[in-house]
């Protein structure tokens, strides 16, 4: 079972997909958020975080689905939301 996720930012959003388990996910991105180890430091969403001062983030859940969805519903949910916070 995979997971459709959302962000969300100052009305700012991220789309994102995960296989593990939401909460799993959530403390991951956290982890990550003020770790200049992490190799996801320097990632869009985790600069606009920090530099709005996000102390946590948050993934809400939009959809469970089966894994060998996962890719294509994630990517209708981007085309659908159009979200801003994307991996630049």
């Amino acid at each position: 079972m995979g997971f459709i996720y959302k962000i969300e930012i100052d009305n700012q959003i991220y789309i994102g997909s995960t296989k593990q388990k939401l909460n799993k996910r959530q403390i991951t991105h956290n982890q990550g958020l003020n770790n200049p180890n992490d190799r996801n430091y320097n990632i869009y969403l985790y600069r606009f975080c920090r530099e709005k001062k996000v102390e946590k983030i948050i993934c809400e859940l939009i959809e469970e689905v089966n894994n060998n969805e996962l890719v294509l519903l994630e990517q209708e949910y981007i085309n659908k939301l159009q979200p801003t916070l994307r991996k630049k």
